[in-house]
């Protein structure tokens, strides 16, 4: 079964650890940093950082990174975001991806720290695997960039 768990003192290392295959380097950042970017997301009050780690049974086999942004400035209505998502290489082709991504809608549907009207994501272009995944779990293209990466959005 694929849950996710809170990232801890116990499973922090681990999760550091894990890697995705070769050449997928160019569509995530490795989890340190986005640990470190939830740190400071969260220092300076920009957001509420969720990180997870995936699990299958009892062991680590991904990571995926949300946050909910509260509705301000730019974008004034509160949301949700996928904003990392990575299984580890050696753990690719088990359906693990589309497991923990639905058990993340099933969480965000229940809007955990707040109204939000959709849950954001984005992908590089050129990422075939997850822009199909994310389209037949619901996700819909905006026509949007977020920097370089394509925006797609889920209705909650």
């Amino acid at each position: 079964m694929v849950e996710l768990r809170r990232i801890t003192d116990d499973n922090f290392r681990t999760c550091i650890d894990l890697e995705v295959a070769e050449g997928q380097d160019a569509f995530v950042a490795p989890n340190l940093y986005t640990l470190a970017e939830a740190y400071v997301m969260l220092t300076n009050d920009e957001c509420i950082p969720m990180p997870f780690a995936i699990y299958h049974d009892d062991e680590m086999v991904g990571f995926i990174a949300m946050a909910y942004q509260r509705g301000e400035g730019e974008q004034p209505v509160p949301f949700y975001e996928m904003y990392r998502f990575m299984v580890d290489k050696r753990h690719q082709g088990k359906g693990y991806g589309r497991a923990a991504l639905s058990r993340a809608i099933e969480y965000l549907k229940t809007q955990p720290l707040g109204q939000g009207s959709y849950i954001a994501t984005s992908f590089v272009p050129g990422n075939d695997v997850a822009k199909d995944l994310y389209v037949s779990l619901g996700f819909v293209e905006t026509g949007e960039y977020d920097g370089e990466e394509l925006v797609a959005h889920y209705q909650l």
